[in-house]
């Protein structure tokens, strides 16, 4: 969640670049995750942006909402003194650039990370963002029970099935859970006033701190 920036030794002549429209492979955002994790240790298991996942159905009593027209505006340091805590990296070898919030501390040792990814060094908008949650307990917890719902001021968030992952290691466990979604709909996301959660029986909602790192993070997307 110590900076992110990593700067690495320029050879005299370095790789030719990867074209600025080419969509990085899962392999490759898993290495760049990689080096976000050992250069802080709050950003842990990141992965790479899901595709190909069908929608979850949206409630028929509560329509989804419309996020076109949200456009929230997040300075870095606000009036209050708060600083976002967004971090960027770039890795020149991949010609990628993850931009991301560090960990959101959540109930039961739940910790979540939005990011998202693009090409190059250049802004440009990303296909979606991405919703990261991580969790390392003595047993598996979420691996028959991984839904994730939303709810924003009290209408549902329509998302994407989550995907499940987990690796035992000595005493422990560690999961994780993660999902895309529009920008839109993180846009709209950011935007509301109260924010509830809940993945499998863990219910959480953001408080005012959290919802302004959210803001600064939609307002960061180009």
């Amino acid at each position: 969640m110590r900076s992110l920036a990593i700067a690495f030794l320029i050879a005299s002549s370095g790789p030719q670049p990867l074209p600025s429209q080419v969509t990085p492979t899962l392999q490759d955002l898993q290495r760049q995750l990689t080096i976000l994790r050992r250069q802080n240790d709050s950003l842990r298991r990141l992965v790479d942006s899901l595709q190909g996942r069908s929608p979850t159905s949206v409630s028929r009593t509560a329509p989804p909402l419309d996020a076109q027209d949200f456009a929230p505006k997040v300075s870095s340091i606000d009036r209050g003194g708060r600083s976002s805590q967004i971090v960027s990296q770039y890795d020149r070898f991949r010609d990628v650039t993850i931009v991301s919030l560090k960990e959101i501390p959540l109930p039961d040792g739940i910790a979540l990370t939005p990011f998202y990814t693009m090409p190059g060094t250049s802004p440009s908008r990303p296909i979606a963002m991405n919703l990261f949650f991580s969790s390392t307990s003595t047993e598996w917890r979420f691996l028959d029970c991984h839904n994730v719902e939303f709810l924003v001021d009290g209408r549902r968030l329509p998302i994407e099935s989550p995907k499940h992952d987990g690796k035992v290691g000595k005493g422990s466990v560690a999961e994780t859970v993660s999902f895309s979604m529009p920008v839109a709909t993180f846009t709209a996301l950011a935007s509301g006033t109260i924010v509830e959660g809940r993945l499998c029986r863990t219910v959480f909602q953001f408080n005012p701190e959290q919802m302004f790192q959210m803001r600064a993070l939609a307002a960061r997307i180009p």
